[in-house]
């Protein structure tokens, strides 16, 4: 059970992780809204819930800074955070469970979303950490597939199951499975160590990795000024404004989507969390079978640019023809495309993320990234309920897709990398730097 010596049981760990991740995500970035919308709820209040629940995931850079800063080391570098996030996601999905919030109390529901939201958004950060320190380079764009994907798969079963037990037997039941659930993965995550030699509980025997305490940054100021100096390279500027608006078309869909498929389309609340979660299953499965196989065979450079302009091109053609929304096939053609190509573009992403990324900052400067795309989901959620409040639904996929077109034109003309910052800085370290020989002088001929 120790990651640094087992390919499979990495790829197994870090799927599960994420799967864990879409739990959450799953009850308050699907369900909850529906069952909000079911309830005589309007956009704006599931864009409240939906943001609220996305606060900590914006401001997770500052969790990382702290998780570099201050590592209980004897049990590796991240692990120990992860299990401190995960403790503390099932504690609030239990209090949740406990104060059953109604649909009608969006300041509760939002309060609780906050909770659980910083919970899920600690976990992600040591997740992510972990991931940049113990993949291998060559494992990378499976890796992405199949954690990305395994996020999708979690955040799909945890919205079609929450979304049956919360009409069958209320909201408080939903919390309660989804705390069961962390809680198995949980206790899995206790029996792991990140390399030979650490311990596996505090109380455990063991010493820090020699790894981990070479590249530690012992102090506020080389912490800061080595994130500072990665994260504003021109190349990762571009990159995470590119990355940041990949997750709008999520805010988009979790804010619209309830009112296009519920009140628009005329399904049941059921139908709408049933096919939102066959969706996302199918696009995670996808990804973590052979999406991010085709990614690493296309180049994800490559890729990242061919799936903006697709999911622009879209936008453009729901927009269209909005007079054709209460058609069912026209909206899961929408609906299955949101999921599909965000999915996919993630994948591209992490693997190019991860190789931006200097080791000693890895959890902070990839947490960055990280946590900027998601902003795009809030803002993506704003977008819907701002033009749907003040105009036709049709100029919002109008307006989505132009900023996809801006994302697609950043990709294309951005040098993204192909090879990681760590893997340069070894091969550096090992090329014996040779010193220039003096030049003999050459007699003057008569």
């Amino acid at each position: 059970m120790i990651l640094a010596e087992s390919k499979p049981l990495r790829l197994t760990m870090m799927s599960a992780f994420y799967f864990t991740q879409g739990v959450p995500n799953g009850l308050f970035l699907v369900a909850i809204p529906a069952w909000i919308v079911s309830n005589g709820g309007t956009a704006v209040e599931t864009a409240q819930v939906v943001s609220s629940y996305m606060f900590f995931w914006i401001w997770k850079f500052l969790t990382a800074l702290v998780m570099d800063r201050y590592t209980f080391l004897p049990m590796g570098r991240r692990r120990a955070w992860i299990i401190t996030a995960q403790t503390v996601l099932v504690g609030a999905l239990l209090l949740s469970a406990f104060i059953s919030p109604p649909s009608s109390d969006i300041a509760l529901l939002s309060a609780v979303a906050l909770a659980c939201g910083f919970g899920a958004s600690t976990q992600d950060v040591g997740i992510d950490g972990l991931a940049v320190d113990i993949l291998e380079e060559d494992e990378r764009s499976i890796a992405a597939g199949l954690m990305y994907g395994s996020g999708m798969v979690g955040m799909a079963a945890s919205s079609f199951a929450a979304g049956r037990i919360i009409a069958a037997q209320g909201v408080s039941a939903a919390f309660f499975t989804g705390a069961a659930v962390v809680g198995a993965v949980l206790l899995m995550g206790l029996l792991l160590k990140e390399r030979e030699g650490e311990r596996r509980f505090p109380w455990s025997k063991g010493n820090a990795h020699p790894r981990n305490l070479e590249i530690k940054l012992g102090a506020w100021w080389p912490l800061l000024r080595n994130s500072v100096r990665a994260i504003l390279k021109p190349v990762s500027i571009l990159f995470v404004i590119a990355f940041m608006i990949s997750s709008m078309p999520s805010g988009v869909a979790e804010t619209f989507h309830p009112v296009l498929g519920q009140e628009i389309a005329g399904w049941e609340l059921t139908t709408y969390t049933d096919r939102v979660s066959m969706f996302g299953l199918g696009a995670g499965v996808f990804a973590m079978t052979i999406g991010g196989w085709i990614v690493g065979k296309t180049g994800e450079p490559r890729a990242f640019r061919v799936l903006f302009a697709a999911l622009a091109i879209a936008c453009f053609a729901f927009a269209l023809v909005p007079d054709q929304w209460t058609d069912s096939r026209l909206v899961i053609a929408i609906l299955i495309a949101f999921p599909f190509a965000t999915t996919m573009i993630t994948v591209a992403a992490i693997p190019m993320g991860m190789r931006l990324c200097d080791p000693s900052v890895a959890a902070t400067q990839y947490t960055v990234y990280m946590a900027l795309s998601n902003f795009g989901r809030p803002l993506g959620a704003g977008l819907a309920a701002g033009i749907t409040a003040s105009y036709a639904p049709q100029y919002l996929y109008f307006a989505l897709g132009g900023i996809l077109l801006v994302a697609c034109i950043i990709a294309v003309f951005t040098k993204l990398p192909l090879v990681s910052v760590a893997s340069v800085k070894a091969v550096e370290a090992q090329t014996p730097q040779v010193e220039d020989e003096p030049v003999p002088e050459i007699p003057a001929t008569a």
